[in-house]
């Protein structure tokens, strides 16, 4: 019976140190999952502010060309 118990305790013990590695890999996917998106997002965002900055200095000009017209 002692036995048994002793087996048992080991086997939690087992368990419980798998299931911890076992969230830790999972967080660390989850942050870097995470932080390879958000950089996505920033170069989406920062390349559309590029190209509005574009069209907008293009429009001024435009309208510069045509007043000196």
């Amino acid at each position: 019976d002692d036995i048994m118990q002793t087996a048992m305790s080991k086997a939690r013990i087992h368990v419980a140190n798998m299931m911890m590695v076992f969230v830790i890999g999972l967080c660390i996917y989850t942050i870097t999952t995470a932080k390879k998106e958000a950089k996505e997002e920033l170069d989406k965002l920062e390349q559309t502010r590029v190209d509005y900055r574009e069209a907008i200095t293009e429009e001024y000009r435009q309208q510069l060309a045509a007043k000196k017209s």
